[in-house]
Order: C-alpha cells, then structure tokens, then sequence
C-alpha cells in the first residue's frame, strides 16, 4: 500500500507554495483529528484513559472550533460551499429565535457543530495546502487503522456473540454501525483500486469482513454494502477492468449472503426467536420513517410556521437532542447532566416520543429518529434541502473527478467518496447519522483529499501547458 500511495503521488510532483512551517501545523491538526475520530471513543468508553465530555469525539470538538478559526474559504469550491452553510446558519439562527422558549443553546450549539464541522474540515483540507508527502502518510494513517478494525474486531467476535454486537466496534467504543462504516469506506476504495489493476488487496479483506457483518447482524450493511460496490462496479469503465472477471464471482458471492443471511435474520425477533412472514403482515405504519413523517404532519398542522422554521434545533429527534435527553444510562448520559438532565423540548414530548417502539422485532426500523425527520422537523424544510443540496453538489463534482482524473489514486478516492456517501444517505434513512462526526468527518475527508488532489493535476496540466509554450 505504501509503495502504491508513493507511486501515484510522484505523479502530481507539485508542491505547495506556502511554507514548510504552515503545511506541518495543517498536517498536525487533520492527523490529531483523524486519531480522535478513529480511537478517542475507545480510549474514553473501553479502557477509560480520558473522561468523557459529550456524546462525541470529546477533545475533538474542541480541534474542530481550532479548524474553523484557522480555516477562512479562498478557493471556489469553499465560496460555494461557505455560502450554502452561511444561508443555513441564517436559517437556523432564525428558528432558534421564534422557539426561543423551547430550545436549550448550549444544545443548539452542538447541533451546529454536528451539522457543519464535517463541511469545516473539507474546507480546511482544500485551503491547508498540505505536501504529497503529508496525504500519503495520513493515507497510510487510515491504512493502519483499517487493519486494526479488522484485527480487533476478530477478537470481540466471542464477546459480540455471547453479549451484543455492540462489542464488535473495534475501536469506535459501543455501537459497531460507527467501525462498519469506517471500514466499508476503506474497502470501496480498495475495490476501486483493484479496479484500475492497482492493488489485489480487496480479495483478501473483503471474506474476512463479511465475517464481521454478519456477526454484528446490520441488515443495512448487507444491503447497501454490496449495491454500492455493483454501482462502483457499473460506473467505473469498463474496458479498465474487463479481463478481472473474478470481481463478478465476488460480487455473486455477496449477493448471495444476502439472501441467505435476510432468510434468516431480517424478521429476527432476538437471537433463537424468528418472525414467519405466514404470521406477521409488513404494515408499512409501523416503519419509523413513517411514522417520523406522521409526527412531522402533526406539527406543521399545529405551527404551519414550522414549515419554514422548524421546532428549533435539537427539539424534536435529532442526535443533539438525544445526547442531552439522556436515558439513564451512565456510561453515555455524560452530556445530559451538563444542562441539568431534564431537557425534554415540547415538540418532542407531544410529537414524536410516543412513536418509537419496536417492529419485526427491530428497534431500528420503528425508530422515528432519522436525519431526514430530524432535520425536516428542526430545521424546516429549506434549510434541510439546502444541506441536502451540499452533499448532492458533492457527489456530481466526485463523478466528474473520477471520470476526468488520469491519476488511479485520485479516481480510487472520489469513487470511495460517493461510496461513502450514498451508504450515509442510506443509513440516515435510520437514524441521525448525518449527525455522527466519526461517519461524517471521515466520508468529508475522503472526499477533500480527492478534490484536492484533483486540483494538483489540473495545476500541472496548466504548468506543462505553460513550460511548452
């Protein structure tokens, strides 16, 4: 993997004008960043060396207010990207001060923070104008961390197995969807590079994680994970990749899991206990994301001003909200007793808390609590579809990076990205992970170092064109 990162840089020999100073600082926030992200859970939930703060990447709040000091946008595509988020924060600003009497700031805050400190590390990353040498070595970074999940995950599987798959999170601390996605990010790109006939190292890992999805048992892993390779798969041309027909025997094989695996598992009740569809009829009402929808019609009923406004950040089902409800639990109630431990927002209260239970046996799909309902319901709806709009803007710029680029590593990285982020719009589908940094930070710094990558290579078509002349 290192001599393929080598090999691919050397092509975009351009370095960065600035200084050799100012590119370390940069390159020592995004690589402490990166560490918070991937093990500081683990370090404050599993083996407790720090304390936690809130419900997140502690300490990284923190590096993520330096970044967003540090990063003032000069290029187009932050000026872009600035000015929807500007719009936004109007938006919320505004929300904020028509449901004055509901919201909690120290909870909007954090709703902020988990909204756009994504958004402010790809801005840092475009405008830090790190070396070659800094993106290899924070690639390499990634690398290391994605072998550690596989390694550690393999030795929590008897404890997942015996207990919850909760267990099974390598170094995320609890919750095992967090390290999935970390490592289905990772093996997209694998998968693309093996698809440009760079690197054979997706045959090896993909058997091996397979393993670790089905004992973690999420069903929106073993769908979306195989559909998004077929999409790389699809999109990617073809005449790359045509002799490498094993990919198809992979592909099979995967689809196969699938159905074997949602045989059994999909109408699990718990673990022994199945649901036969001969006595149990699917009621679409009973999905979440119906039910969400429903809690949101009442409340527009009720405050058609909410259409434009919303309830008010953090007020209705969002991860800003849940992180300070609390649900007595002391390993994670950490941020709920900093506002005291009785914030429960009215809009919650009398909409959406009496629409969580539990259908086929799955918390999750009855769980109102998406990014979709969520944002619709906080923010209201222009400022959702303009934040929708980001992440849309993002995945055609990373279609066309991958289609123009010349460089394989390039191409691998923005194939990786909109892998990344149809997964994500997938799961928010589920829960508030539009909200989770250790998913977002890590799809948002996929797709920086593609872009910027990407931009090198146009830089040095304009100096050969220049030299020539």
């Amino acid at each position: 993997m290192i001599k393929l990162l080598t090999k691919n840089l050397q092509v975009l020999n351009i370095q960065s004008s600035r200084s050799v100073r100012f590119n370390n600082i940069n390159y020592f926030i995004i690589a402490i960043l990166l560490f918070v992200v991937v093990y500081f859970r683990y370090l404050t939930e599993i083996i407790v060396i720090f304390p936690r703060v809130f419900q997140t990447a502690d300490i990284g709040i923190i590096f993520i207010q330096i970044i967003m000091l540090i990063a003032l946008p000069k290029t187009r595509t932050n000026k872009n990207i600035a000015k929807l988020i500007s719009i936004i924060l109007f938006l919320i600003a505004i929300s904020t001060l028509i449901n004055l009497n509901d919201v909690h700031l120290l909870a909007v805050f954090l709703f902020i923070i988990f909204l756009i400190e994504p958004l402010v590390l790809y801005m840092f990353i475009l405008k830090s104008k790190l070396s070659l040498a800094h993106i290899r070595n924070l690639l390499i970074f990634v690398f290391i961390a994605f072998l550690i999940q596989i390694v550690l995950g393999i030795t929590q599987i008897p404890q997942a197995m015996s207990y919850s798959p909760d267990f099974l999170a390598g170094t995320f601390g609890y919750g095992y969807v967090q390290m999935l996605f970390f490592m289905c990010t990772f093996v997209y790109f694998l998968f693309a590079l093996y698809l440009k006939n760079q690197s054979n190292l997706f045959l090896w890992v993909i058997p091996i994680i397979s393993i670790l999805f089905l004992v973690a048992s999420v069903r929106m892993t073993w769908v979306m994970f195989p559909l998004v390779l077929v999409y790389i798969y699809w999109i990617t041309n073809k005449h790359v990749y045509r002799k490498n027909r094993q990919i198809k025997y992979y592909l099979l094989f995967l689809f196969i899991s699938i159905f074997v695996y949602n045989i059994f598992s999909f109408f699990a009740l718990e673990a022994g206990a199945f649901y036969s569809l001969a006595n149990n009829e699917i009621d679409i009402t009973q999905f979440g994301l119906y039910r969400g929808f429903e809690a949101i019609s009442e409340l527009y009923g009720d405050q058609p001003i909410s259409i434009l406004v919303g309830s008010g950040p953090a007020t209705f089902s969002s991860r800003a909200m849940e992180a300070f409800v609390g649900d007595g639990n002391a390993r994670v109630d950490v941020a709920s007793s900093i506002i005291g431990g009785n914030y429960n927002p009215a809009a919650a209260a009398k909409y959406i808390s009496s629409k969580y239970g539990v259908y086929l046996g799955s918390y999750t799909l009855a769980s109102p609590r998406s990014s979709y309902t969520s944002f619709i319901a906080e923010m209201g709806v222009i400022a959702t579809l303009l934040y929708l709009l980001i992440y849309w803007r993002m995945f055609k710029r990373l279609n066309m990076i991958q289609k123009q680029t010349k460089n394989p590593l390039t191409s691998s990285l923005a194939l990786a990205s909109m892998g990344a982020i149809l997964f994500l719009a997938e799961m928010s589908l589920f829960g508030d992970w539009f909200s989770v940094s250790r998913v977002t930070l890590i799809t948002w710094f996929f797709m920086a170092l593609s872009v910027y990558l990407y931009e090198l290579e146009l830089e040095q078509k304009i100096q050969n064109k220049s030299s020539t002349s």
